[in-house]
Parts: structure tokens; C-alpha cells; sequence
């Protein structure tokens, strides 16, 4: 086949041969010459031949439009608002599991067993958690009971009752550690923490209210009003309110100190 005097590929230039092919009389010429390119003369496509085309044909890595994938846009954890009380006596090491809790977590789970999702809530929260089978047993609770539900950005101590609730359990904080107890076992291992609630009750009236708020945290017959074994005291000068009761218990009575508002 022989070329015009002036023939051009797409890019203006003139074209050449590149190479001679086996075939007798046959010339194999850049497949950027398409006016006379015919791969079936070829006895076979050379490595430049195919990365030529792909570079006329702009496809390929780094050829032609790029295609750009959508970062996945991840929703931060809203950090939780600071409380307007502190606990005066407590630990160290249990304080920093009690702040450890207080961050929001997104999970869910569909009959897991109790230690399945324990696991979950250890690696978002960093606390560890340990099972106390042989106490559940005394009270003929399954160490493996199922726990179904999905939470979106809850903090984990509500998410943690809302595992005992279903599993009929309880929990108390121990050496920098959650163990997973009895509820018998919870009463037995009441803790009693003073609250400053300087900041939520600036008068006698707040903090009478903000007692009364306390008592409708759990059953009546828990309070020693009822002979149970939990009471509440205050101190109005120091703006102090000392609770004994079961960790769980002071969880839910942290949250209703968190809706308690002095001006109500």
C-alpha cells in the first residue's frame, strides 16, 4: 500500500514507517496513523501500538478526564456538653472510666450475646469490661443473654444500662474497670459519691427541688424513706448533695441532673 506524498496522522505529522512485518511487501506503520493503520496487517500488536491507542483514545490511568471519587463524609461525635456539677469523692481511675462513658457512640447489634457486644462498646470506649459469670449464676442470669438494639450517638453509660436493663443485670466500676454483676450483687456494692451542684442550685429552693428530683430516679422501695438501702443528704451551705446507691443508679441521676433547671 503506498501512502500520499502528504498524508498526516491526527496530530499533523507526516507519516513513516516504523518497522517492516514478517509478512512479505506489508508495512506496519504507529496506529496514530489511522488514515492507513489496519491492525490485520500486522502479524501482531506491538506494546506501543497498544499504548498508542489507548493514548489516541484517551482512556486509560492518567489519559483523558480523571475520574474522582467522593470522599465519604463522616458525621464528627458531638463532644458532650460540660457538666454543671463535679463528683468530690471518687477515685481516680474510676472517674476517668466515668468520663470515658460520657462520649456518644454509634453502633448496633441483632441478638449478639452480652459479651459480643461488650466487646463492641470496650473498643469505641476504651473501657474494659469483665463478666462476673459466677455471680450471674447465683442468680440464675445467662452470662450470654442476647442484646438487641441500635444507638446513634448516645453516650455509652445510657447505651451500658439500656445492656443491663435487657440482660437483667447490673454493673459496678471497680479499679479502672466495668464489671458486669448481679443486681443483687450492685445493691450489696452501693457506692455513695457527693455531687457540688454549686452551679445547677444557686439557692436553699433549687437544691431542695433538685433532692426531689433524686428520689424519682428508680423504685421507691430503694430509698431509705421506704427501709431500702439508698438515702440522699444536702448540705445547703456547701451546695452539696451526697447520694448512696447503685452505680447504674447514679448514672440516671447524673442524667437528671443534666435536665434539672434551677429556674423551673
Amino acid at each position: 500500500m503506498t501512502l500520499p506524498r502528504n498524508a498526516r496522522n491526527l496530530f499533523g505529522r507526516r507519516c513513516r514507517p516504523l518497522r517492516v512485518c514478517d509478512r512479505p511487501k506489508r508495512t506496519c506503520f504507529l496506529p496514530t496513523h489511522v488514515a492507513t493503520f489496519n491492525a490485520s496487517r500486522c502479524r501482531r500488536w506491538h506494546p506501543w501500538v497498544v499504548a498508542s491507542l489507548i493514548a489516541a483514545l484517551g482512556v486509560g490511568v492518567g489519559f483523558g478526564d480523571e475520574i474522582k471519587t467522593k470522599p465519604e463524609k463522616v458525621e464528627p461525635e458531638s463532644a458532650p456538653t460540660p457538666d454543671k456539677f463535679t463528683i468530690e469523692t471518687i477515685g481516680r481511675a474510676d472517674r476517668e472510666v466515668l468520663s470515658k462513658l460520657r462520649q456518644a457512640v454509634t453502633f448496633d447489634c441483632d441478638g449478639l450475646s452480652l459479651p459480643e457486644v461488650l466487646r463492641k462498646l470496650e473498643a469505641l470506649t476504651k473501657v474494659t469490661f469483665t463478666i462476673k459469670a459466677d455471680d450471674l449464676a447465683t442468680v440464675k442470669r445467662n452470662p450470654k443473654a442476647t442484646v438487641t438494639g441500635k444507638w446513634k450517638r448516645i453516650p455509652a453509660e445510657d447505651v451500658l444500662r439500656d445492656i443491663i436493663t435487657q440482660t437483667k443485670s447490673d454493673y459496678i466500676v471497680e479499679a479502672g474497670r466495668i464489671l458486669i454483676v448481679s443486681q443483687r450483687r450492685a445493691i450489696i456494692d452501693a457506692i455513695t459519691l457527693t455531687y457540688n451542684v454549686e452551679k445547677l442550685c444557686p439557692d436553699v429552693a433549687s437544691l431542695e427541688r433538685l433532692r426531689k428530683a433524686v428520689y424519682n430516679v428508680g423504685d421507691d422501695d430503694e430509698w431509705d424513706s421506704a427501709g431500702g438501702f439508698a438515702n440522699v443528704s444536702m448540705e445547703p451551705i456547701k451546695r452539696t448533695l451526697t447520694i448512696k446507691q447503685t452505680w447504674s443508679r447514679h448514672s440516671a441521676i447524673r442524667n437528671a441532673f443534666r435536665e434539672f433547671s434551677a429556674d423551673e
